[in-house]
């Protein structure tokens, strides 16, 4: 069969049909949607319209290869269509979108979705064929393939996306654009260490880090993971957001559930492991303490029989965890890890006092994330703050949250003078804080308009924290110049 003549037959398919299925997948979990589409004639490829928020979308987010089906309506005793294998991507290019992909999406879908198109998680996609599979199941010739080797992707191609794949799932799951939670304070340890000791412990610190980022994520992977067994994420119909519903990596078939609890298990016991470690490095017992005090509140955040996340204490344990246990547990290990330093009463103050604003920073994360999950977690009754308080009051405490935090750090520069006063530098982000405050106000009712105050709220715990440090950092090299 000629070329042109099997082009011509695919394009009598793929031009007077206007549904296709299309098949996706993601480690091991596949996906069937069915879709309006519209064909380029020329080139064969496929323009269809989804939310960005959906299982296909999300998957063609982690794998670019799919597979679509199209069958040509019977027409007396006769079974056609064609089976393509190509490659699909999100469309970017405005112009294109508005002069070529809308209006060919609204003729095949006969306007269905026009009212639609201008909302922020409208996706338009493409799929570029790199072989197409004629069938005629009655014809001499049942099955004839047409292949696009200009489509086909290079072996490097191949591997760098596979790569790239795979660290973006892992990165998805694990939560870890959020690591910053656990990274500051454990830098902020350090740092203190610094400004009292004026000595680091690099190996230590590293080590410190790893531990520390692989109990955040074996935590938020449990957390997922309770949050699924719980129903609580189902019922969470706001989308693909990372800043409310978990990863979602469940829900949309990313990741098995029993992979996501499997791969929590592993991160605590990476983690343990290097508590362990530093613990018979430096003793004191109290490295073992504050992990097994970490771990009980990771596990348990969400894991029965306690779900402390369920009972309105989910920013208490988070600001324990992320204040004081990870910023206290970093500045002892560098603090041990040098003979002769008295570790004393004031030595835990100190540690204590510095961690409180980040403990309170972080609870407003916590906080703002939970206005967005009210729905959800007020049908399967997880009681936090926002579904026991409402999300006025909650807006509130949000308030004096942020002020209480500026207040500590004020003091703590006062208190702490002659050795931490360039700390004043954190309360340059009174007016990101501020800014945030002053959107919530304005759509603390909203689900996806809220957005830019989760953001800004994650932004105000990390550059406060990042500017602490600095300010400790600092202090005892830039101060005695200016001493009487």
């Amino acid at each position: 069969m000629a070329s042109s003549e099997l082009k011509k037959k695919i394009r009598d398919v793929l031009v007077t049909e206007n549904v296709m299925y299309l098949a996706t997948t993601v480690d091991s979990t596949p996906s069937v949607s069915s879709l309006f589409y519209a064909v380029d004639p020329d080139s064969f490829e496929l323009y269809f319209f989804t939310f960005t928020p959906t299982t296909k979308a999300i998957h063609i987010g982690f794998n670019k290869k799919v597979q679509v089906h199209i069958s040509k309506k019977a027409d007396g005793k006769e079974i056609k269509g064609i089976q393509l294998t190509g490659r699909a991507n999100q469309i970017k290019d405005q112009n294109l979108i508005e002069n070529k992909i809308k209006p060919l999406i609204s003729e095949a879908s006969n306007q269905a979705f026009t009212d639609f198109y201008d909302l922020p998680i409208a996706g338009w996609y493409k799929i570029v064929p790199t072989v197409i599979k004629y069938i005629d199941f009655y014809a001499k010739h049942q099955f004839e393939f047409l292949e696009f080797r200009e489509n086909q992707p290079s072996f490097q191609n191949n591997l760098r996306e596979a790569v790239t794949s795979r660290i973006k799932l892992w990165i998805t799951t694990t939560r870890a654009p959020f690591f910053t939670a656990s990274i500051v304070p454990i830098l902020l340890g350090a740092a203190l260490a610094w400004n009292i000791i004026g000595f680091l412990n690099f190996y230590y610190l590293i080590l410190t880090l790893i531990g520390g980022v692989a109990l955040h994520a074996g935590t938020n992977m449990l957390n997922d993971y309770f949050d699924h067994t719980s129903r609580n994420d189902e019922h969470n119909k706001n989308g693909f957001v990372p800043f409310f519903g978990g990863s979602r990596i469940i829900q949309t078939g990313t990741m098995s559930s029993l992979k996501v609890g499997l791969s929590a298990v592993f991160f605590f016991i990476l983690g343990t492991l290097i508590g362990i470690y530093l613990e018979l490095e430096v003793g004191g017992q109290v490295i073992i303490s504050l992990l097994i005090f970490g771990a009980f509140l990771g596990i348990f955040y969400t894991a029965d029989p306690l779900r402390i996340g369920y009972h309105s204490l989910g920013e208490l344990a988070v600001a324990l965890g992320f204040g004081p246990a990870y910023t206290l547990v970093s500045f002892y290990i560098q603090a041990a890890s040098v003979g002769g330093i008295t570790i004393d009463f004031f030595f835990w103050i100190t540690g204590v006092f510095w961690s409180i604003p980040l403990a309170l920073l972080i609870a407003n994360v916590i906080l703002i994330n939970e206005f967005q999950d009210y729905e959800a977690d007020f049908k399967v009754k997880k009681r936090t703050l926002v579904v026991r308080l409402g999300k006025e009051r909650c807006l509130f405490l949000y308030k004096q949250i942020n002020a209480l935090a500026y207040i500590m750090i004020l003091a703590g520069a006062f208190i702490y003078f002659h050795n931490a006063f360039l700390t004043v530098i954190a309360l340059f982000t009174i007016p990101l804080a501020w800014k945030a405050i002053k959107h919530a106000e304005k759509y603390f009712d909203k689900i996806f308009e809220l957005i830019p105050s989760n953001v800004m709220t994650i932004g105000v715990h990390a550059i406060t924290g990042i500017l602490i440090i600095v300010g400790l950092i600092l202090s005892p090299i830039i101060l005695p110049f200016f001493a009487l």
